[in-house]
């Protein structure tokens, strides 16, 4: 299912973050995920980037194996890996 996922700030009610390791390296993208969740939102921030993106939220809750897979499905079209 492809989700689309659009900057916003991640309220300051969301969850403690859920953190899923990318297994990429800095220079490939994010290190880590830190996934939300907040009234049925799912929020993603990267982290351990080599630059700044903005968190991101999709509607609904996205398990975090999904979650992982957009990323790194994201990651490949943009030729990083």
């Amino acid at each position: 299912m492809e989700r689309e996922y659009e900057i916003c700030d991640v309220p300051d009610e969301a969850s403690v973050p859920m953190v899923v390791k990318t297994g990429l390296t800095p220079g490939e993208g994010a290190v880590e995920l830190l996934v939300f969740y907040h009234r049925g939102d799912t929020y993603v921030v990267t982290s351990g980037e080599f630059s700044n993106v903005e968190p991101t939220r999709t509607k609904g809750t996205v398990s975090l194996e999904d979650v992982l897979a957009d990323y790194l499905e994201e990651v490949k079209e943009e030729g990083l890996i």
